[in-house]
């Protein structure tokens, strides 16, 4: 809702205004027993949290928290080991990973991509390759030829996404990235400094109504000294009164119309003083406004440099890819001439992680390329899997995971059907157990590439 609506505001987002917003999944709202109105009035408290965070701010915090989420961006396929187990394999950014049946979120085996060099299938047994050529192949079967391409298709976008993530940028792309974060720090320094000018407003405004009272209630004073009287200096019974008295009284009113003359210069000067900071501190709004459209300006021409660095950066890689598919093109049709002989009626794709789609074919004769291919192999194998050290954001921000805590509370008293197998595995590994998805990940990845590949064979 912040990334579509902005900040919540009471007189633009009136009662209803979530009518038309599919926000909660129809089991969601089954499963628990509020009314419509409730739910808009829950999804609006949490909407409020978010004030002052723009489109993309909103959009990243959302991505940040999805991520964590189990089953975000994984594809599940079925499967048989060669034992005929029906299992789940599931495809993600991350890699490969093996459920059972009936536990879509919590996996059983992985392989992240760093481990896998060659992913094949010949109808519908599929073959991976693992990266430690000690290790035996990966072999499960599909059921349908269509669901091999499809798992062959996300392993080859995925695997491409994973290893450009973990691999240094070029230099466009750093000069790219330094202009978004330089962008992203002025729009911060700009949301900042119009906060700072806001409350600096409130500050002068409070000022100017305590001085205003002031003001009002000195002058309430002079009127009122002004129009004393003098007491009666002689009444008939004290006619014997000195005239030293009378001086006194005298010389009382006289300080206190002193008195009210030196107030009323002192309003004076403190009203002219707060003009002249009320002036200056327009002066410098103004300065301050110009500074920000030059400012503005400049993200602009940075921003349309950018762009055109971009479309730069991305013709020179469609290019680079063009070329790529034509050199494997012709190695394609090399490798064809010579298996001419051993063709057969076998449907088979064949996807490389290495820059030769060969790969095996090679012959033990050509030195050269298997010393490159081990090579290529070797960086593949030791890229970074910093995602099993990672924690969730939830974890982390001690004050979301309080009101969470709470909310889930709250939702337990009004629970009117029962929770579903996936809520059950969920509570079990998240609460009971104190497990998440990182964690896991790590486990699941412990030991060698064979021992996890018997582990599947024996599942």
């Amino acid at each position: 809702m912040q990334a579509k609506h902005k900040d919540y505001n009471e007189t633009k987002h009136q009662p209803g205004v979530l009518a038309n917003e599919r926000l909660l999944p129809d089991r969601v709202r089954e499963q628990f027993h509020f009314s419509n109105d409730e739910w808009e009035k829950r999804i609006i408290n949490w909407w409020k949290e978010h004030k002052g965070l723009t489109r993309e701010e909103a959009m990243l915090e959302y991505l940040k928290i999805a991520q964590d989420l189990d089953m975000y961006g994984v594809d599940y396929f079925d499967i048989q080991n060669k034992k005929g187990t029906h299992l789940y394999l599931g495809v993600d950014a991350l890699g490969i990973n093996i459920y059972d049946i009936q536990d879509k979120l919590t996996p059983k085996i992985g392989f992240p991509w760093s481990e896998i060099r060659n992913i094949t299938f010949n109808g519908k047994k599929f073959l991976i390759k693992p990266m430690d050529r000690n290790s035996p192949d990966f072999v499960f079967i599909a059921e349908r030829l269509r669901i091999n391409r499809q798992i062959l298709s996300l392993s080859r976008g995925n695997h491409e996404l994973y290893m450009r993530r973990r691999t240094a940028d070029s230099m466009e792309l750093r000069q790219i990235k330094a202009q978004a974060e330089a962008k992203k720090l002025a729009i911060i320094e700009h949301r900042e400094r119009t906060k700072s000018e806001i409350e600096l407003r409130r500050q002068v405004e409070q000022e100017r109504e305590v001085l205003h009272k002031k003001i009002q209630e000195l002058e309430r004073s002079a009127q009122i000294i002004r129009q004393e009287k003098p007491p009666r200096l002689f009444a008939e019974s004290s006619e014997s009164e000195s005239l030293e008295d009378q001086n006194d009284t005298n010389k009382q009113l006289e300080d206190k119309r002193r008195q009210v003359e030196e107030t009323e210069s002192r309003l004076q000067r403190e009203r002219e003083e707060e003009e002249r900071k009320q002036e200056k501190t327009m002066q410098r709004m103004q300065y301050e406004q110009q500074e920000r459209e030059k400012m503005v300006q400049e993200i602009e021409k940075t921003r349309l440099l950018a762009e055109e660095n971009a479309q730069e950066a991305q013709r020179k890689e469609h290019e680079a890819r063009q070329i790529e598919e034509d050199l494997r093109e012709t190695q394609m049709r090399v490798l064809q001439a010579q298996k001419q002989h051993n063709n057969n009626n076998h449907n088979t794709e064949s996807y490389e992680d290495d820059q030769n789609p060969v790969g095996d074919a090679d012959t033990d004769e050509d030195d050269n390329s298997i010393d490159h291919n081990e090579k290529e192999l070797d960086t593949h194998e030791y890229v970074s899997h910093h995602e099993e050290e990672r924690t969730p954001i939830i974890s982390r921000d001690q004050n979301r995971k309080q009101k969470l805590e709470e909310e889930r509370r709250n939702l337990q008293q009004r629970q009117q059907k029962a929770d579903t197998p996936e809520d059950k595995i969920y509570r079990e590994n998240t609460i009971d157990r104190g497990i998440d998805k990182y964690k896991t990940l790590k486990k699941i990845r412990q030991g060698t590439v064979k021992r996890r590949i018997d582990e599947f064979e024996a599942m």
